[in-house]
């Protein structure tokens, strides 16, 4: 009981102390490059634009199956894979005895039997991604949690979180640099993972997001998402419209 008050008080001290700070955008340069924003820019994140059927996306991830995911530091959290070596493989590949060995490139990653047809359908029609890793719904129940932690220690944005549906009241918050602002019913953002950063689902409903790691590989599929990535660092900058 006294390990539960300790999170509770630490996830409290975090929210509290971090949701309501902003990124300094005041100095970043107006014609930086994809290469310099997703490696030198220092943004925790950036918004990519991109279009999709919010209910429907929603509605696949609300009828799937979930997985308790990382337990040792969330409460209510869940995990189920779209893509990845299967449904119930949500974390990274060098957990599980039968992979650890391997490099990333050698993970039979593939789409899982999991039914959700437009949600396949979009990842590989819209999406700007030609390569996929592990792609994820992701579920935080009312009153769930996720610990203040990192995934990394050297700074990239090169993890997608997209907010499926982001109840009000719940909240992904980055030390030092706010709250992301996920919309209730839909938004992609290019997320900086190695940032310290926490979720606390205060609300009344089940939170689901998409996590996706991959890659674009085709000339033209680079360049489509090169351009999402410059216009949503643009979008970011003050005096930019």
């Amino acid at each position: 009981m006294n390990t539960v008050n300790n999170f509770v008080t630490e996830l409290d001290t975090f929210i509290t102390s971090n949701s309501e700070c902003t990124p300094d955008t005041s100095q970043l340069p107006v014609d930086a490059d994809y290469e310099w924003i997703v490696t030198e820019s220092n943004l925790p994140y950036v918004p990519l634009f991109i279009p999709a059927q919010w209910p429907m996306l929603c509605g696949e991830a609300q009828r799937a199956t979930y997985h308790e995911h990382r337990d040792n530091d969330s409460s209510g959290w869940s995990s189920v894979c779209i893509h990845g070596i299967s449904q119930s493989h949500t974390d990274h590949y060098q957990v599980y005895d039968d992979y650890k060995q391997m490099s990333n490139r050698n993970v039979p990653y593939n789409w899982t039997d999991i039914d959700a047809p437009y949600t396949k359908f979009w990842l590989q029609e819209y999406f700007p991604y030609d390569v996929y890793h592990r792609v994820r719904f992701m579920k935080v129940k009312p009153g769930g949690y996720i610990l203040p932690h990192t995934d990394g220690n050297q700074y990239s944005l090169n993890a997608v979180n997209i907010g499926i549906w982001n109840p009000n009241g719940c909240k992904l918050v980055v030390k030092d640099q706010g709250t992301v602002p996920f919309k209730h019913t839909g938004g992609v953002f290019l997320f900086a993972n190695n940032f310290e950063h926490a979720v606390f689902n205060d609300s009344d409903q089940d939170r689901y997001h998409m996590i996706i790691h991959g890659y674009p590989n085709d000339y033209k599929m680079t360049e489509r998402f090169r351009k999402l990535v410059v216009q949503g660092y643009r979008s970011l900058l003050p005096g930019i419209h």
